[in-house]
């Protein structure tokens, strides 16, 4: 499952597994760009080290856009191919994180193209991020080269994204809760091979009081998912999506 374990509320890797691991929860993709933004190289290096022996699975994605857009942000760090291949490295890295930077590979510019290339030069799966791009602008983002789609605002975002062969992340976060309107969308589909449920965001006091991915699944179920269903899109669906 998708999640941001950089992010200040998510705390540290051996709180994260106190946290998470007692409600079902084995394995975690995290994507950690806030570090990666503030201490570069280094950081990410240090979130994949500290979790290494962890009785959860901690699986980590580059940062693939670092700052998010150049010339509009002040960052610690730069990536380009060069960091992207001294990563690459690491014993747990599976992929490339949400390419945020939709207009670069719309465009093709050549940063973002390079990144790209060399990260499925090296095997890696590689996570879009591109919300409410539509239409001929999401053919062009699907031909650059991500493969997923971490941000869908409404259900016939991510239908469409469905439809167009992404992997579609339906999240129940502390800060957005989309998994019933993408539901309400998709349930006439007659696949859901590439329909993925995730938390992305959520507070630690949310985990310990409601619970993880289990809260998710209980939440699709409760929208009228088939219980099978619920429990694959949470598991069987994102580890298909992974080339590891």
């Amino acid at each position: 499952m998708h999640i941001c374990t950089s992010n200040p509320q998510c705390l540290r890797r051996e709180t994260s597994r106190r946290q998470r691991l007692p409600h079902g929860t084995t394995t975690i993709i995290t994507d950690p760009h806030e570090a990666a933004n503030v201490t570069g190289v280094r950081g990410v290096q240090y979130m994949h080290d500290s979790a290494e022996g962890l009785p959860m699975r901690h699986f980590v994605d580059i940062p693939s856009c670092v700052p998010s857009v150049l010339g509009l942000e002040n960052s610690g760090a730069e990536f380009g191919v060069p960091e992207i291949e001294t990563l690459a490295s690491l014993d747990r890295v599976i992929g490339l994180a949400e390419v945020m930077d939709y207009l670069g590979v719309i465009n093709g510019e050549a940063r973002m193209m390079d990144i790209i290339a060399a990260s499925e030069q090296r095997g890696l799966f590689i996570q879009g991020h591109a919300p409410s791009v539509s239409g001929r602008d999401l053919s062009a983002y699907i031909c650059g080269g991500p493969r997923s789609r971490h941000e869908s605002r409404s259900g016939a975002e991510g239908l469409e994204k469905l439809r167009s062969g992404l992997f579609v992340d339906a999240r129940e976060s502390s800060i957005t809760k989309n998994v019933k309107d993408i539901w309400e969308a998709v349930k006439g589909s007659r696949y859901l091979d590439t329909l993925c449920l995730c938390t992305d965001d959520k507070e630690v006091e949310d985990v310990l009081v409601h619970g993880h991915m289990n809260e998710v699944v209980n939440a699709a179920i409760s929208y009228g998912m088939d219980p099978i269903d619920a429990i694959r899109c949470a598991s069987f669906n994102t580890k298909t999506r992974s080339p590891n």
